[in-house]
């Protein structure tokens, strides 16, 4: 894996190096360091790389800029933060250009579970669907005017979390962000509000319009709407069933989350496929494997683990169709997803065929 590090202090180069030379990992490193923005455009375009590590705050070039343009020019590129806290509005407005954060100083602990996630990326065999699709993953265009008005209103974080949850993108990104080495938190968030709590009004404000800004140009796709949707019913009536599990709502917000990477392809034969609206059946898995090259399940679960969500919840959205798989206590969550799921089915077809 060829790594590109990036800041304008030759004293932090310095230090990364150390933390390389003593890094234990089960694949080989080939890292390079350029000072600034310009010098690593050079090195770029000279050779090629895996993974960038660059600082935010440099001068003739800000790491937002190198992002920018390491995005349009080398899409498939992993693209890690190095930021210190007091540049935490900066890191808001990368977001959506950002596979991870790395808190300044990184720790080797830090650096190895970053460096883990981007082998990852570039290792699995489905890199090619997150990579190339995630950036296009759409929130509904007016959340951010949702939340401003609930802060205007002078709601609390539980208001603000409430809209953030009427979105499956927002709600994964915001739990995404929140559980960044960068925040310095130890153990994961496990719902929207948790989140919103953590990072703050402002910050989430300031990531809500990042991801809204970024759909103004395509527009927001109906067969994704549809199933975001659908994803937001299937958890009200979910937590319905147990509210005092946090696990279960947020398992069943975020359990086809793998459809929605698949329907941002915008492949006509996945739109035909998702819109012909299959039961979820025990062969559901194996005919999208047979189709797609992997199935929704994997392809989400694959998805929260890079992105360092509660162990727990990744398994629960692994195998939500194969409760059996699970623990006794995560098999009863996946069941009633199942439940809520199949009920949902049922009420759509029955209202479709009424006159």
């Amino acid at each position: 894996m060829r790594v590109l590090f990036v800041d304008d202090e030759p004293k932090v180069l310095s230090g990364l190096r150390s933390l390389l030379f003593d890094l234990d990992t089960a694949y080989e490193i080939d890292s390079s360091f350029a000072v600034g923005g310009h010098e690593a455009l050079e090195q770029l375009e000279a050779g090629c790389f895996d993974v960038i590590v660059t600082d935010m705050r440099m001068p003739g070039m800000s790491g937002e800029a190198l992002l920018a343009e390491v995005r349009r020019r080398w899409p498939a590129m992993v693209r890690l933060v190095l930021s210190g806290h007091t540049e935490s509005a900066i890191a808001y407005r990368v977001l959506p250009m950002v596979h991870d954060f790395l808190a300044k100083p990184a720790s080797e602990e830090d650096l190895r579970t970053a460096l883990d996630s981007a082998q990852a990326l570039i290792a699995g065999h489905h890199a090619g669907f997150a990579l190339g699709e995630l950036d296009e993953l759409p929130v509904r265009p007016d959340l951010l005017v949702r939340c401003q008005r609930v802060i205007d209103g002078g709601g609390g974080a539980d208001a603000l979390g409430a809209e953030i949850e009427s979105d499956v993108v927002a709600s994964a990104a915001m739990l995404h962000i929140a559980n960044a080495a960068f925040f310095g938190f130890r153990t994961p968030a496990t719902t929207p509000a948790e989140a919103t709590v953590r990072l703050g009004q402002d910050a989430v404000l300031a990531v809500i319009a990042q991801l809204c800004a970024q759909q103004l140009s395509p527009g927001f796709d109906a067969a994704l709407e549809q199933a975001s949707r659908h994803a937001v019913e299937v958890a009200a009536r979910a937590h319905a069933h147990d509210p005092a599990s946090s696990l279960l709502f947020t398992g069943a917000l975020l359990h086809d989350i793998g459809r929605l990477v698949l329907l941002a392809r915008r492949s006509e034969d996945q739109r035909r496929w998702f819109a012909d609206g299959e039961a979820a059946d025990d062969e559901l898995l194996a005919r999208e494997r047979a189709r797609f090259g992997i199935d929704h399940a994997t392809l989400g679960a694959w998805l929260l683990e890079r992105w360092r969500f509660d162990p727990a919840l990744v398994s629960l959205v692994a195998h939500h169709h194969e409760p059996d798989r699970l623990d006794p206590e995560l098999a009863r969550l996946a069941r009633i997803i199942d439940l809520v799921q199949r009920e949902d089915t049922t009420a759509q077809a029955t209202e479709g065929s009424e006159p």
